[in-house]
């Protein structure tokens, strides 16, 4: 009897091992809960930010109710105040050390005629605190020094200057007194009511200007 004839079934061939792509997952972005994928070079949310792009650093402008209400803090609580003036700044998210940097970049000394608003300000300042301790005062006043301050106020704002003409009894106090003690113009002041020391200065120099003049004038011709 003849043996059956068997078939056998042919597996189908096997793929070949493929090895795993190198770095398996790293690097792959993810979408996030908007859809957009993060990291990678194009995602880190605000890190990638340039420093100063908010002014946080002092060195761009900030909006304009920041200034403003620094500005106010800096008259009301006195330049060098940064915690006090932080304070009321804390509503902008402001520290003390940005309000201190912006203010030292923005608002430096100037020179020059003072405005209505410096002088009112000046006057309120000096009311409440007296005329004394310029430097004080100086820190309610923006953009000025103590010693501007006190020049302004004793030359052209204290209503007890006496802004009128010298007297010829003036000026003989002023000379005989010059004479005696030197350029000691606060003392001499005290001999001349109304007159402060820096008037007393600019009188005395004026006299000796006038006189050298006539000198000069007088003796201007001979020769042989």
């Amino acid at each position: 009897m003849a043996a059956p004839h068997l078939k056998f079934a042919m597996s189908p061939p096997m793929s070949p091992i493929r090895p795993p792509a190198s770095g398996g997952s790293k690097g792959k972005r993810r979408p996030g809960r908007d859809g957009v994928a993060s990291g990678g070079a194009g995602g880190g949310g605000g890190r990638g930010k340039a420093r100063g792009a908010d002014g946080r650093d002092g060195s761009q402008q900030w909006p304009e109710h920041h200034e403003s209400a620094l500005r106010q803090a800096v008259i009301e609580h006195g330049e060098g105040q940064w915690a006090r003036i932080a304070t009321a700044m804390a509503r902008f998210g402001r520290t003390d050390a940005e309000c201190r940097k912006y203010w030292q970049s923005q608002y430096k000394i100037i020179k020059g005629a003072w405005t209505k608003e410096e002088d009112n300000l000046l006057r309120d300042v000096v009311l409440r605190s007296g005329a004394k301790r310029w430097s004080k005062i100086a820190e309610h006043i923006p953009r000025r020094n103590a010693k501007q301050c006190r020049e302004r106020w004793v030359n052209n704002l204290d209503d007890s200057v006496n802004k009128a003409q010298w007297t010829d009894e003036e000026d003989r106090v002023l000379l005989e007194t010059q004479k005696q003690i030197g350029n000691r113009w606060s003392e001499i002041a005290k001999l001349l009511p109304g007159r402060p020391d820096n008037a007393v200065k600019n009188r005395w120099y004026s006299m000796m200007n006038r006189q050298a003049n006539k000198t000069t004038a007088g003796g201007g011709g001979g020769g042989g």
